[in-house]
């Protein structure tokens, strides 16, 4: 079966987008020009092609792949770029550092399939097809939620997600990290939120509403340093965390914990095991 040119297949659709004939082959000898601002945007691009491609792309004051940061392209907002390539070169370029990065996921899109491999990959030619592509988005908010509270993920998990959405320019990571049925968010005053609201007995099979439970302690939670990683990680993909955390209502994880907390503090509960 044919695979779609990658240019045809960019998603999100760019505002504009025109072809040109011919191709840009970045190999071993491709040098990046970096203007001052777009740093974070060139080891982001070399962060990200690199293990697939193993390419170091350094930079060069003549290199003719060229990342440059103009704050008077006011037309383009906070997150629009502009990218043109053509046999002789890349030109990326952006009012704020935002759309730099928005640029190179483009430019990811772009190459071969095979550049998104997280492992080397041989005898594929890292092309480029010439173009020109003026693209700035309809909506400020553009993001995706995770509930880690009911169903925990490790980091490793987070971060690949992270990756997902920076790919497919989605901008804010909504986290859901306490709730009924899990506390994953470590609070230094409060330990027993997650060392007891942390972990759950079973849970539920199917719906809310089941009468099955699957027998299977779940639980999991984070310390200070993955998230702060994680949000490190995130910006430097463009890619704001938004954490969610349900106080006052939904917190029976944090009342299992912390009895005295709740309207009575005879009352003991669990964490709770229904979805609700």
């Amino acid at each position: 079966m044919d695979l779609p040119r990658p240019e045809l297949a960019l998603v999100p659709r760019p505002t504009r987008l025109s072809t040109r004939s011919g191709r840009f082959r970045l190999d071993g000898t491709t040098r990046l020009r970096v203007t001052p601002g777009a740093g974070p945007a060139a080891a982001l691009l070399r962060t990200l092609l690199a293990p697939a491609t193993g390419l170091r792309l350094d930079s060069a004051a003549d290199g003719a792949f060229v990342l440059a940061l103009d704050p008077a392209l006011t037309g383009l907002g906070d997150e629009g770029y502009g990218l043109t390539v053509s046999p002789q070169g890349v030109l990326l370029r952006a009012a704020r550092p935002a759309g730099l990065l928005r640029g190179v996921q483009t430019v990811r899109q772009l190459l071969p399939y095979d550049a998104l491999s997280a492992r080397p990959v041989r005898g594929v030619p890292w092309e480029l097809p010439a173009v020109e592509i003026t693209d700035v988005p309809r909506h400020a908010w553009r993001g995706s939620l995770l509930d880690v509270a009911r169903h925990f993920q490790p980091v490793s998990y987070l971060r690949r997600y992270v990756d997902l959405l920076a790919l497919h320019k989605l901008n804010v990571f909504h986290l859901h990290l306490t709730d009924d049925q899990g506390w994953r968010m470590p609070v230094a005053a409060y330990p027993r939120l997650t060392e007891v609201g942390g972990r759950r007995a079973e849970s539920m099979v199917g719906p809310a509403g089941s009468a099955r439970f699957d027998g299977v302690p779940h639980g999991g939670s984070y310390t200070r340093a993955e998230l702060r990683g994680l949000v490190a990680y995130a910006a430097e993909r463009g890619v704001s965390v938004l954490p969610e955390t349900g106080v006052p209502g939904h917190v029976r994880a944090a009342l299992a914990a912390y009895p005295e907390l709740g309207t009575d503090p005879a009352r003991r509960l669990d964490v709770w095991t229904h979805w609700g």
